[in-house]
């Protein structure tokens, strides 16, 4: 299970579930933030994620898309 949560009042904004595959993070980050910008109309500026979501096309997406990921890696490589 993957939660959206809004970083400075720890607002739940939404959840996805998937299949672990190596890249269920990203697919789901993905449809939250989409869901979300839907529903509310809000599109972050940064994201901060655990090393899960360090999958490199994912990464590159979001920079694509204007938000900046803050992403925790041990060995400061970045899959993909």
């Amino acid at each position: 299970m993957h939660v959206l949560m809004e970083n400075r009042h720890g607002l739940y904004l939404g959840f996805a579930v998937d299949q672990a595959d190596g890249y269920a993070e990203g697919r789901c980050a993905a449809l939250m933030l989409q869901r979300t910008y839907r529903r509310h109309e809000i599109w972050p500026q940064t994201i901060g994620a655990d090393a899960g979501y360090r999958e490199g096309q994912f990464l590159s997406s979001l920079e694509a898309e204007g938000i900046t990921p803050h992403v925790w890696s041990l060995d400061d490589l970045i899959r993909g």
